[in-house]
């Protein structure tokens, strides 16, 4: 199943239906000015085969294409996973649908991402910075050392590779704090759970080192990261 739109400035929606009026439906949408100019984008589910180890642990996996767009501004994503007798269970699995979040795949693993759960509709809900291929999965209870980004550098230059610094799981309210090596501010980030390598004033920042604070479930996390332009 996929669906694919022409995508410009203003934003727009895709969507996949799924012929379930009682359910959700897996919907892409991006908002005005998160993309320079027109796209063509594809949303479509994939289907794994029998074997494949890369999707063992997927309750669902979709994909967003091309890969690497990286979006200017967050856009909304909703997956929909299978629960038809309404038990708070999916379907065939005896997974609990509270478990669920959105993970991305980031060329050689799943990475967790935000999600909320809507257990009428059957979807989980996030926000996604760039295209790709998305799973639904059971999120998983991390130390709170797995919130750092797996990138050490981040490269913003906008061709969709090492853009930014994700840290890890984080949903509901948390505070991430970038300081220069001189203790200046640089940015404070509450709303989306990434790094673009820019200021608060939107401006990418000098090369060099940069520290960060993720300041989250009562826990605090500190590190070290590098822009390179």
């Amino acid at each position: 199943q996929n669906n694919s739109a022409n995508i410009g400035t203003g934003g727009g929606t895709i969507t996949l239906r799924d012929g379930n009026p009682q359910d959700g439906e897996v919907k892409l949408t991006i908002p005005s000015g998160a993309l320079n100019e027109t796209r063509t984008i594809t949303l479509k589910q994939i289907y794994p085969a029998p074997g494949d180890d890369k999707y063992k642990d997927t309750v669902a996996v979709y994909q967003i294409e091309p890969e690497n767009i990286v979006f200017k501004s967050v856009s909304d994503l909703e997956l929909l996973y299978f629960d038809l007798d309404n038990n708070g269970l999916v379907d065939s699995s005896g997974i609990q649908e509270n478990d669920l979040t959105i993970f991305w795949h980031d060329g050689f693993e799943w990475r967790e991402a935000s999600g909320s759960i809507d257990t009428i509709k059957n979807v989980v809900k996030g926000n996604i910075i760039k295209s790709g291929i998305f799973g639904v999965m059971v999120q998983t209870a991390g130390a709170a050392e797995d919130i750092k980004p797996r990138e050490k550098i981040a490269t913003p230059n906008g061709d969709g590779v090492n853009d930014f610094l994700y840290f890890n799981g984080l949903t509901g309210q948390y505070k991430i704090t970038i300081i220069d090596v001189n203790g200046r501010l640089i940015n404070t980030i509450s709303d989306v759970p990434y790094w673009d390598g820019r200021d608060e004033n939107g401006n990418i920042v000098p090369s060099g080192i940069y520290l960060y604070e993720v300041k989250y479930n009562g826990k605090s996390v500190k590190g070290i990261c590098a822009i390179a332009k």
